[in-house]
């Protein structure tokens, strides 16, 4: 068993985003969806820099659903070039938790 930590909420998407065919909540709908974007965008990229920076992890996830609704897309556009660049640069790896647990494994 591999134990990862991550949020109880969803990461890589956001909840003050619409998800799926779902609206946020009224109180996040009063606050100009360019900025909530905006927020969600740089979490995704400040996650992404402290991972790089202390050569840690980061566990981000989501539900298929919540990824349909076209608000998510350009945060985690943005999110995914910088990820690749990343990756170009020998600054990340990208693992499935199924690659992690293999690397564990002593078997």
């Amino acid at each position: 068993v591999i134990e990862s930590p991550t949020s109880t909420a969803m990461s890589l998407t956001a909840y003050h985003l619409p998800t799926g065919q779902t609206t946020p909540h009224p109180v996040f709908r009063a606050i100009p969806e360019v900025i909530r974007r905006r927020l969600h965008q740089r979490y995704l990229l400040d996650a992404l820099e402290r991972a790089c920076q202390t050569d840690s992890h980061i566990h981000l996830w989501t539900h298929l659903h919540d990824m349909t609704s076209e608000s998510q897309w350009p945060a985690m556009n943005a999110f995914f070039e910088s990820l690749n660049a990343a990756v170009t640069e020998g600054k990340a790896t990208v693992a499935t938790m199924e690659q992690l647990a293999s690397n564990f494994d002593q078997t």
